[in-house]
């Protein structure tokens, strides 16, 4: 008998283990794929942007289309039986919810992002390791909140777009953003105020708001060198940040995903805001 109960015990472990790992997931964004990764499930995913580039074992999997121009036909032909994905890829994906199971995770914020780790660690049965990876996030970005501050927090304008060659059409990080909420972590403030998430301003504004640092992304101009990026802004010397040469251009493009490489982005930028 008792052997009889083993058995059946031993043959209920080998089910739920192939339940669970034998999931076909799609990831609809590099910051998902990343946590996914992170959790031990990249080998799970069957599918997923043509944006995923980290880990650099995501570039193997199906590429089934960018952020929002996904391909649902080579979707279905992938048979997936779960889709992590955003607010924005609810209506698109509305038409699948009787072939697969569709779980939603936002992203505007860190907490969205812990929430989000939360969500597909339990979603996968694999909670102990969403704990654990919610623990490491929150330890690491404690611990630069905590380090030696500036007697006053520097302003920093981070510029996430603008029209090629020429400092006209630029939109900057608002108070919406992750990337606001991590500025703060590392003792940084952002130098715009306003309530628009991804304002667009003029040069005139940027003179105004007069920061002590300027970040500028650049994943697309990569045809620019940082020295000619630079020199577009070395013709206003009337901005702090210009008179003392304070002007980042970011090439990676992890620094716009909100997901567990948030850490690398505030100790950057910690290190950034210190380093005179």
């Amino acid at each position: 008998m008792k052997l009889r109960e083993i058995s059946l015990a031993v043959i209920v472990i080998i089910l739920l283990s192939i339940n669970i790992y034998s999931e076909r997931v799609i990831s609809l964004s590099p910051a998902i794929t990343e946590i996914l990764f992170e959790l031990g499930f990249g080998d799970l995913i069957v599918g997923n942007t043509k944006f995923c580039n980290y880990p650099p074992q995501s570039n193997a999997i199906k590429k089934i289309g960018g952020y929002l121009d996904i391909n649902m036909e080579m979707i279905i032909d992938l048979q997936p039986d779960v889709i992590f994905h955003y607010p924005e890829h609810s209506l698109r994906l509305k038409k699948l919810k009787e072939i697969t199971r569709l779980v939603q995770v936002s992203h505007k914020n860190i907490t969205d992002m812990l929430n989000s780790i939360k969500t597909i660690s339990l979603e996968l049965k694999s909670e102990p390791a969403g704990e654990a990876l919610i623990h490491s996030v929150k330890k690491k970005l404690n611990e630069i909140r905590n380090r030696k501050k500036n007697a006053e927090r520097k302003k920093v304008l981070i510029v996430i777009g603008r029209d090629p060659g020429q400092l006209r059409n630029i939109t900057i990080i608002g108070n919406g953003d992750f990337l606001n909420e991590i500025l703060s972590i590392s003792d940084g403030k952002n130098a715009y105020n306003g309530k628009i998430s991804y304002p667009s301003v003029s040069i005139e504004s940027i003179i105004k708001m007069d920061p002590d640092m300027i970040i500028e992304f650049s994943f697309l101009e990569q045809s620019s060198s940082k020295d000619f990026m630079i020199s577009l802004w070395k013709s206003f010397p009337l901005i702090r940040a210009v008179r003392l040469g304070n002007i980042q251009i970011i090439r990676d493009d992890y620094w716009v995903r909100p997901g567990p490489r948030i850490t690398r982005i505030a100790e950057s930028l910690y290190e950034m805001l210190h380093s005179e």
